[in-house]
């Protein structure tokens, strides 16, 4: 796998916030079924696929967020498969060397990996500037019940799935952002509170690729409200964007793939032409 050192925090590209998006409801939004993908796609013979990884590749654990089963066999022979075609990479919010343990050396080592919304792009992160701010934020979060921390090397996870009344935690944690935001932003999905440096977001990663591959049609594959960076960057440069599931209200995604087994099914679509 191409390796590089640079950061996100180096390129000065504008990072919008949650908020700023205007996201189409899920009647706006065309399903991508597989004869749509061969009619956006026939005319490209370079394609780059781009994918997040929980609730995307790989179904979501909903009674363990943090730790979810591994990639399964069959998903990893997919993308193996798909990388001898198209450059693949994948781009999580998860740190990449959990990523990696998650993979567990099943992918073709040219699929790119993206940890921690694409500021680990292929090594992983050892700056440790953040972590006074971090740990403060966790301290004052220390006395809740029913959250689970996802402590990474620049930012910090609450996950709350299995929390039976979050919106009083939910207010703390807003208040907690209002403090910290002129050094990190807030990112919220599914079930999950997270605070961020204010210039990292997975559509970041998106530019690099496309800087890595001008000539390739961007595809772009999603499903949470973190990935709309993603999406916002794709429809920028003309590709296909694609929410996977309806599982937020709604996306800055082009086409809507109902669940993560019509996404496998597309792609196994895609290897037979």
């Amino acid at each position: 796998m191409e390796n590089s050192n640079t950061n996100y925090t180096d390129q000065k590209i504008n990072a919008k916030v949650i908020e700023d998006f205007l996201p189409k409801p899920w009647t706006e939004i065309q399903e991508l079924t597989t004869k749509k993908f061969q009619e956006l796609t026939q005319d490209q013979s370079k394609i780059l696929f781009c994918f997040d990884y929980d609730g995307t590749l790989v179904d979501l654990a909903t009674e363990n967020i943090v730790s979810p089963g591994k990639l399964p066999a069959q998903t990893a022979n997919l993308l193996n498969q798909l990388i001898m075609k198209q450059p693949v990479a994948i781009i999580t919010g998860r740190q990449l060397k959990n990523l990696k343990l998650l993979i567990d050396d099943q992918l073709d080592p040219r699929i790119k990996l993206f940890g921690t919304h694409g500021a680990e792009m292929g090594e992983e992160i050892t700056d440790n500037q953040y972590q006074d701010q971090l740990q403060s934020i966790q301290a004052e979060l220390a006395q809740e019940s029913d959250i689970e921390f996802e402590a990474k090397q620049i930012s910090l996870t609450i996950h709350y799935i299995n929390h039976p009344n979050p919106e009083p935690l939910l207010s703390k944690l807003h208040q907690l952002a209002t403090s910290f935001q002129e050094i990190f932003r807030i990112q919220e999905g599914r079930d999950f509170f997270e605070f961020l440096p204010k210039d990292i977001n997975k559509g970041m990663a998106i530019h690099h690729l496309q800087s890595q591959h001008p000539a390739h049609y961007l595809t772009y594959f999603g499903d949470d409200l973190t990935d709309n960076y993603a999406f916002e960057a794709v429809n920028h440069y003309g590709g296909l964007s694609s929410q996977v599931s309806k599982r937020i209200k709604a996306s800055q995604a082009g086409y809507l793939i109902n669940k993560v087994s019509d996404l496998h099914a597309l792609i196994a679509s895609y290897l037979e032409i």
